[in-house]
């Protein structure tokens, strides 16, 4: 009778430890948001498109050139504040 009453007492333990426990689906972390920087470059005087101009992004996260339209693009950016250069 000792044995079954202790495995009672085990079983129901158990299955009170697992019946309390709750999983969480809160985020444990925040994932980095990524997005693209597109636009043109051009002459303020004039409104003519400026090719081959670096673009820079600062704090640094990259660079490029424009192209013959005067249009770039900087690809996989991290979320954040920019200055573009």
């Amino acid at each position: 009778m000792k044995v079954y009453s202790k495995l009672i007492i085990v079983a129901l333990s158990t299955l009170l430890a697992l019946t309390s426990c709750e999983i969480d689906e809160s985020p444990t972390s925040v994932k980095d948001e990524y997005g693209d920087i597109v636009g043109y470059i051009h002459n303020y005087s004039n409104s003519q498109t400026i090719s081959n101009a670096i673009v820079t992004l600062s704090p640094t996260e990259g660079s490029t050139i424009s192209a013959f339209n005067g249009s770039f693009r900087l690809s996989d950016i991290r979320e954040g504040k920019y200055s573009i250069l």
